[in-house]
């Protein structure tokens, strides 16, 4: 399991990061309640919504 930084999920959001994607398909990202509020405070709601929903289910609208 690997711990998900919030820069990784920021440059994620601006440009698909395919390690990150290979990571979430395979159930090996972690990520800290933390980073989850820091996401919903500086990034727009798409693409964040449709990857954090999709692929690990924590956002709820």
């Amino acid at each position: 399991m690997i711990l998900v930084d919030t820069s990784v999920w920021v440059n994620h959001f601006k440009s698909r990061n395919e390690d990150l994607v290979r990571l979430l398909l395979s159930d090996s990202a972690l990520i800290h309640p933390l980073i989850i509020a820091e996401l919903a405070c500086d990034t727009p709601p798409e693409p964040r919504t449709q990857t954090l929903n999709s692929r690990v289910g924590w956002v709820r609208r």
